[in-house]
């Protein structure tokens, strides 16, 4: 979609409209011949042989000759079987060579058709059971052996002929507007630098949460690639790997139809509801007062459940991939909707704009202000949102160098000291301080520890074994078709390897922080890593927090994760535990710190028998095991034997 930029020279210039005709073009010139070439010419004559052999006669034929032409790739081998055979119809002999509907042309290796139906010429040819024919009656020169239609083969040409195809005409509709797109005067009355508002009072159709086009049309895609190649993963497939990572793309594409059926419900049922906006549009620092009317569908939901309204502000980053968007304020109203004459139900509402609120579909900070109304359902989820036209204070213009107050914070940038002493606890209790969710403390005679999560690099192995899983099933299919070696030295065992290392690090590691009698220790270590940093006692006097990073989500108000550091070593910093979840967690966990040293002060006597600690970093045992599962991975495919009842096993049987 185009959209018009209003400026001084019209709208959208030459050469917008140029890259976009280019592009448009280049899309729906490769992606038409992709998918005519790999799925609407194959399809087309696959089915229209089928319903032209519907009424074709059999007669017997007599098998000429019989071969399997093999054609070798890089990594796949495909196959194609030659037949030649003479039939008698109408008291005249003519010869034939079809033997499936696609005309015994094209090579694949996608089941044994090919070889079953070598088998069955080589018997006949030998004395064994007859063939029959389908001859066309009209013209008998036309004749074939097999009029069935192969499913498989349809599976695989329907991504090409459903997707392709429609992205090609999706970018030819494109071209086509962008080459009608006209240039206009630009009226010096109109040209402003505003927002377009809708209407006063309009239907909210296209305002209800997510867009159900947009869902339908990535359903499409999905579905239209993940189900035919699953279904023939779940048929095909002799490894369990191959057939779960098919359920995985069925229910994915299972639940973006939901996604979409469920977002064409809202549309249907809030599409006649209507909002009236007193002032309109609303300006910065104004009352604004509503009225919202729903349709007796849409008030339907709503009879015994009161209407919740959100008017809230987010910052939408138009800049990243998926224009990631954040909700920065947000006011509410509630209270029982009136019903109407016609059964539906109506809700009037008034909010106080801040003197600060941006311009509707301005920027700030980077970033697109985006105002909307929303109408929330008992789980805080907007059942339907509605764009508020929100314009800037007349005298906002004077006020432009203050600070935005929601522009994103840099992560790292600011960083805050942990007070010292913390006042919250002290020393003459003996019960340790309140720790933050996930983080739980031991004791030993030599150490008092502190243990913190690490859901992220387990959630990283665990995603990381579906492509390992799918890599094994890959290479070792490879090597029991004979395509190629498994060397160790090829680029599926590195991959394999890299991926097994990554999976053993991520469900293994740790990360701990000892309070012992004559320092802190920290360490974070795995079954393939151990790393040490001993910290002196002062370390716990120099302790600050700052931010790492922050999540951001459209229901959620932007959650910043911190890390405890200190100025041991180097003035810098060192990171003392991984991203907590704000502030509080942090100065938990360094009131925590502190109160443990104090607890073990007194048996810190200087000269004292202890085992030294020192820095260090190396590898540990993890590492064998590591080397047994790879060898066990190598020596996989010559324990499972050669394929059975492959395609790709050549010869006759």
């Amino acid at each position: 979609m185009i959209r018009r930029r209003t400026s001084q020279g019209g709208q959208a210039g030459w050469g917008a409209r140029l890259l976009v005709l280019l592009l448009s073009g280049l899309f729906a010139g490769v992606f038409g011949l992709v998918g005519i070439v790999g799925g609407l010419k194959p399809l087309a004559l696959m089915l229209h042989g089928a319903w032209d052999a519907r009424d074709w006669q059999p007669v017997p034929v007599e098998i000429l000759g019989a071969s399997l032409n093999e054609s070798h790739h890089r990594k796949s081998r495909t196959q194609a079987v030659q037949a030649r055979y003479r039939y008698t119809f109408g008291g005249q002999a003519y010869e034939g060579w079809q033997v499936g509907l696609d005309g015994g042309i094209a090579s694949d290796n996608l089941d044994d058709w090919h070889q079953r139906w070598l088998e069955r010429l080589n018997a006949a040819q030998a004395g064994g059971p007859q063939l029959l024919a389908w001859v066309d009656p009209r013209d008998p020169t036309r004749a074939l052996l097999d009029r069935q239609l192969r499913w498989r083969k349809i599976l695989v040409h329907l991504p090409f002929a459903l997707v392709f195809s429609a992205v090609s005409l999706g970018a030819a509709l494109m071209f086509w507007r962008a080459l009608r797109l006209r240039r206009e005067a630009p009226d010096p009355a109109t040209d402003k630098a505003e927002p377009v508002r809708p209407p006063a009072r309009a239907t909210l159709r296209r305002s209800v949460r997510g867009d159900h086009k947009a869902a339908w049309v990535l359903a499409f895609a999905w579905c239209g690639i993940a189900f035919p190649l699953s279904t023939l993963a779940l048929t095909g497939s002799d490894w369990w790997w191959g057939r779960l990572l098919a359920l995985v793309f069925i229910a994915a594409g299972l639940a973006l139809l939901a996604l979409a059926v469920h977002l064409t419900r809202q549309v249907w049922r809030y599409a006649d509801s209507t909002l009236a906006l007193r002032p309109d549009p609303p300006r910065a620092g104004e009352r604004l007062e509503l009225l919202l009317t729903l349709s007796p569908r849409a008030a339907a939901a709503w009879q015994d459940t009161p209407l919740r309204l959100r008017l809230a502000q987010y910052r939408v980053d138009d800049s990243r991939s998926g224009a990631p968007e954040r909700r920065v304020e947000a006011f509410e109203h509630s209270g029982p909707g009136l019903p109407t004459p016609d059964g539906g139900l109506t809700l009037r509402a008034a909010f106080s704009l801040p003197q600060d609120a941006p311009t509707h579909g301005g920027q700030r900070s980077g970033e697109r202000v985006d105002w909307r109304l929303e109408l929330l359902q008992p789980d805080d989820q907007s059942a339907m949102r509605f764009p508020v036209p929100v314009r800037a204070a007349q005298d906002q213009a004077a006020r432009r160098q203050e600070p935005d107050r929601f522009a994103p914070r840099s992560p790292g940038a600011h960083e805050e000291p942990v007070p010292l002493p913390v006042p919250e606890h002290t020393a003459a209790t003996d019960r340790p301080p309140r720790l933050p969710a996930g983080v739980f403390a031991s004791e030993t005679p030599e150490a008092w520890s502190l243990h913190f999560p690490q859901s992220g690099p387990r959630w990283t192995a665990l995603l990381a074994l579906v492509p390992l899983g799918v890599l094994i099933h890959y290479a070792v299919s490879l090597v029991r078709q004979g395509l190629t070696p498994l060397s160790p030295w090829s680029w599926q065992c590195l991959v394999m390897a890299l991926l097994l290392a990554l999976v053993l690090h991520g469900l293994t590691c740790r990360w701990e922080l000892q309070v012992r009698d004559d320092g802190l220790l920290l360490r974070r270590s795995s079954w393939l890593w151990w790393r040490s940093l001993p910290l002196p006692v002062e370390s716990t006097r120099q302790l600050f927090h700052k931010q790492l990073f922050s999540t951001r989500s459209a229901h959620e108000e932007e959650q910043p994760y911190h890390a405890l550091h200190t100025r041991w070593p180097d003035a810098e910093g060192t990171r003392l535990t991984p991203g907590l979840p704000d502030t509080g967690p942090a100065l938990a966990v360094a009131a925590a710190l502190r109160w443990a040293q104090t607890q073990r002060r007194a048996r810190f006597a200087p000269g004292a028998q202890r085992s030294p600690l020192r820095r260090s970093s190396h590898p540990r045992w993890g590492w064998l095991v590591w080397l047994v599962l790879m060898t066990a991975l190598l020596q996989l495919p010559h324990s499972l034997g050669p394929v059975r009842d492959s395609a790709f096993a050549s010869g006759p049987r």
